[in-house]
């Protein structure tokens, strides 16, 4: 399993909820913001169920309905956003580990944003 270096999570409190819109504009320009940062570095994904879950996503698709995880421990996983406690983004130290993926949207009007180069 890869090693983090660094993290930053945001934590979802009573002003912020996350939905299609979170997803799909604050959080993808941040995490696009701390990739740059450290030299387009290949990123982890971290999220965190309300009873402590961590779900290591290889893929999040973020829609009007919630969340579908693909995770690297091969589950697939659909979450209510209600569910999600916060998210975790770390630096994987092993450039040849591929970064997660973020899909926003419908199928027809997906917006994908891959958030680290492939190995």
């Amino acid at each position: 399993m890869p090693t983090a270096l660094n993290s930053w999570s945001e934590t979802a409190d009573s002003s912020r909820v996350f939905d299609m819109a979170y997803f799909g504009e604050a959080f993808a320009e941040r995490i696009r913001e701390f990739s740059l940062d450290h030299d387009n570095a290949h990123l982890r994904l971290d999220v965190v169920t309300l009873n402590g879950e961590r779900l290591d996503a290889l893929e999040l698709h973020a829609d009007e309905k919630g969340t579908s995880i693909s995770t690297r421990d091969d589950r697939l996983i659909f979450l209510p956003y209600s569910l999600i406690a916060y998210v975790d983004i770390a630096i994987l130290r092993d450039r040849r580990v591929p970064g997660f993926k973020l899909s926003v949207g419908s199928e027809a009007a997906s917006r994908i944003a891959t958030l680290a180069a492939t190995p």
